[in-house]
């Protein structure tokens, strides 16, 4: 499929252009090449958080547990409301830079604030001299503890404090997560998962992950594809690399693809090397995706501008947050590209997308999901509960052994 006729038809609703940012009403989007997201340091909020909530809410405690499913940070307010998040496989890592570094940019402040507080956040302390990932990781998990209380607080879900809901229910693609397989393992096990999920689409990893080249096993992916496409007919094939390919053999992976249907090539090369992903991009009819990785609002601005992508994936964790994700997909609105936010894997930590997905104009044709209860029918629904609306977070929470929990009065 021509990438551009791709780019026409992936979005799910109306208004890719325009994006609904405030519960009391919609303010526009920024137009076309102009991306005030883009700035690091300055907040332009358009949440309205404040004309939410009539009265302060002082954040005065934020406790980190680690828990059977990984690190969650509670956050506590003044009048004893709670909110609470779930980090990534990294946060084990990274506890330092939470505990020392960005939660006392949190504590003590009015949530209602949050969105200068992200920003605050990357200032303090010259934390910006530590800007990437592990930062980003971070000042997200605190973040998304606060939108939980807030929305707690309000009893709606946190995607109601976003804009108007577009989606309650969201088309799935089942996203593989091994090339330890040979090519007809992968097919048959594909099979396999989409008749448990009902899914109509799939993402299977190509290549060798970071590999100069490598195939994950010689001629794997070259068997894979035409094999994928035989045994699936017309239904939906993405793949991913991560970054397995310079730009000349990921153009000639590309036309591999291209032969065979498949509907968006991911991360082709190395993710920070930009300029390659844009020869790619700019050589293949085919879609290029990406951005799971970037946490910098200036590199997505000018991936988007230089359209060395055709769909945006930031992850939410990665990226600094629901905030500064919504920034991205401002952006990528007002160019008039898709988003599908990166969250493979299960759990707690998968559900922030959801919210993401349920309020932007500019979603992509499915969101992506691992195989678990709730992914049936090819769909999964949008948490209608209060805060996240995880079951059983809280006691999870009260299960975890204390990591650090850090009093208003030691910011």
């Amino acid at each position: 499929m021509d990438r551009r006729a791709f780019l026409k038809n992936v979005t799910l609703g109306t208004g890719a252009s325009s994006l609904a940012l405030s519960a009391s009403g919609c303010a526009p989007s920024p137009g076309a090449g102009e991306f005030p997201e883009a700035l690091t340091t300055v907040t332009t909020p358009f949440l309205g958080l404040e004309e939410r909530f009539s009265s302060p809410i002082r954040i005065v405690r934020l406790e980190c547990r680690s828990t059977s499913g990984g690190m969650m940070l509670q956050a506590t307010s003044a009048d004893g409301a709670t909110g609470l998040a779930a980090g990534n496989e990294r946060q084990a890592h990274l506890n330092p830079v939470l505990e020392h570094l960005v939660a006392p940019s949190f504590l003590g402040q009015d949530a209602r604030r949050l969105e200068h507080l992200v920003d605050e956040a990357y200032r303090a302390h010259s934390n910006y001299k530590l800007a990437g990932l592990a930062l980003n990781n971070c000042i997200a998990l605190a973040e998304l503890a606060v939108w939980d209380l807030l929305a707690r607080q309000a009893g709606i879900p946190v995607h109601a404090l976003l804009g108007p809901q577009r989606r309650r229910a969201l088309p799935a693609y089942l996203t593989r997560l091994t090339r330890s397989t040979t090519a007809s393992q992968e097919v048959d096990q594909v099979l396999e998962e989409m008749e448990r999920t009902g899914a109509t689409a799939v993402k299977v990893k190509i290549g060798g992950r970071m590999s100069g080249n490598a195939d994950a096993s010689p001629g794997r992916t070259e068997a894979l594809i035409p094999a994928l496409r035989r045994a699936l007919g017309s239904r939906t094939i993405y793949v991913d690399s991560n970054g397995s390919y310079d730009a000349p053999t990921a153009i000639r992976v590309g036309r591999l693809l291209e032969d065979h249907g498949v509907a968006f090539f991911e991360e082709p090369c190395p993710f920070q090397e930009f300029e390659a992903t844009r020869q790619v991009a700019d050589a293949l009819r085919l879609p290029v995706a990406g951005g799971e990785q970037d946490t910098s609002l200036p590199m997505f601005s000018w991936m988007i501008r230089h359209r060395a992508l055709d769909i945006v994936q930031p992850d939410l964790l990665y990226a600094g947050g629901l905030i500064r994700t919504l920034r991205v997909a401002r952006m990528a609105a007002a160019a008039g590209l898709p988003v599908i936010p990166h969250s493979p894997g299960k759990g707690f930590k998968t559900v922030y997308q959801l919210h993401l997905a349920a309020v932007i104009p500019n979603l992509g044709a499915h969101i992506e999901q691992s195989p678990h209860p709730g992914f049936t029918g090819g769909l999964v629904h949008v948490p209608g509960g209060p805060g996240w609306g995880v079951e059983g977070a809280d006691e999870a929470f009260a299960s975890g052994a204390t990591v650090f929990n850090l009093p208003a009065s030691r910011a």
